[in-house]
């Protein structure tokens, strides 16, 4: 038996199924809850019950939203899904996201509609992927998240403004010419 650590969530619940099952003849056959074949290891292993709920998350998580905290939120909630085995992500995600969104849906007040859901969002997934990046992980390491490649137009303007604040912020004698036309 060798181990496949959770952070591989494909071959991780599919180890989970072998553990339990005895003699799959295919990857089809073990994605095969009574009869019923699910898209995923990890899905299977759900529906047959090899898997524990989330409660314990949502307690936790429900406790620390009273102190309406939501950067804290976020470090808690990055921490839970990166060390501990968190069975629906994103279920945790879109229950909590009002609290987790808390300070963005405020400095964004002013926006309306579809716009500043946008922002909302992006900032809340940008803020997160920095705390998972810190304990060596990524939004995009969680298919259940919402992904920042979903705001092209929203990372594009976040990169330009990290280049102008640098660029500002750097001493002109060692500020450098840079081209966004490309060479002359």
């Amino acid at each position: 038996m060798i181990h496949v650590s959770p952070r591989d969530m494909q071959r991780f619940y599919m180890r989970v199924l072998l553990c339990h099952r005895k003699g799959p003849t295919s990857f089809e056959i073990l994605r095969t809850v009574d009869g019923v074949p699910y898209d995923s290891y990890r899905e299977a292993a759900l529906h047959a019950g090899y898997l524990e709920d989330d409660s314990e998350w949502v307690a936790c998580m429900t406790e620390v939203s009273q102190l309406r905290m939501p950067y804290q939120l976020r470090q808690l909630f990055a921490t839970i899904i990166v060390y501990s085995q968190v069975v629906e992500v994103g279920d945790l995600w879109e229950r909590f996201y009002d609290n987790l969104s808390l300070d963005f849906s405020y400095t964004y007040r002013s926006l309306e509609g579809n716009a500043k859901e946008e922002m909302v969002t992006f900032h809340t997934l940008k803020i997160l992927n920095n705390l998972l990046l810190a304990n060596g992980s990524a939004v995009a390491h969680f298919e259940d998240l919402p992904q920042l490649c979903e705001y092209p137009h929203l990372v594009l303007d976040s990169l330009l403004q990290m280049i102008c604040t640098r660029i500002l912020t750097t001493p002109k004698s060692r500020t450098t010419s840079i081209s966004l036309t490309g060479p002359s």
